[in-house]
């Protein structure tokens, strides 16, 4: 599947090389295909969605294993990016305009805007659901530990914050309001920024301190 085989290589090459390379690989990957005649521009949105997927994904697990990350590990994390529907395919193949041109502006396009609203998306997925992830990849989330100093965002006790309609909350505003307490000054049933298990930011009381 071209979707998984873009977000997959994407993780990998992170990775291995880092995201900058990574993505100077990707981009001439797309010119490359563009001087075959293959892609138009639909699918060069389509690929790069999935490379951005990717790089979201061996960012996450390179700073949140204690142990290099394999691609049996990509692909342990990449069913739950796939179940909240956050891999790309909305393009037919070779739709669009094609040429070497096209895939380059496309690409820097992408880099200059899109690729933030993709990233932030995959975040909020994977810290929702960190630790299931970790678990399932054989780390230890529960046993992990935080320097005291830590910062958590404790969600803004402001009456002007309310749920929308359908129980999210607008991201920027509470953002403009949290403060930050160090992790060692953290209580039982204080409450603190989360995200629940569609990704959606909202407020949790911290059901236990260690």
């Amino acid at each position: 599947m071209d979707v998984l085989k873009h977000a997959i290589a994407g993780a990998g090459t992170t990775l291995e090389t880092g995201e900058g390379k990574a993505r100077v690989l990707a981009a001439a990957n797309e010119v490359y295909a563009a001087s075959r005649g293959r892609d138009g521009t639909n699918e060069h949105i389509n690929d790069l969605t999935n490379n951005e997927v990717g790089y979201t994904i061996g960012d996450f697990l390179e700073k949140n294993m204690d142990r290099e990350a394999t691609l049996e590990d990509i692909l342990n994390t990449m069913p739950i990016v796939v179940e909240t529907g956050n891999l790309s395919d909305l393009a037919g193949r070779s739709k669009g305009d094609a040429g070497i041109l096209n895939a380059t502006l496309v690409t820097i396009m992408w880099e200059l805007g899109p690729r933030y609203a993709t990233r932030i998306a995959i975040n909020r997925v994977l810290e929702a659901n960190k630790d299931a992830i970790l678990a399932r990849i054989g780390e230890t989330p529960n046993n992990r530990c935080f320097l005291g100093d830590t910062p958590i965002q404790m969600w803004p006790l402001d009456p002007s914050i309310k749920p929308h309609a359908d129980g999210g909350y607008d991201e920027a505003f509470v953002h403009s309001k949290v403060g930050e307490n160090p992790i060692s000054e953290i209580k039982v049933g204080d409450i603190v920024v989360a995200y629940d298990d569609k990704g959606r930011l909202g407020p949790k009381p911290a059901p236990c301190t260690v």
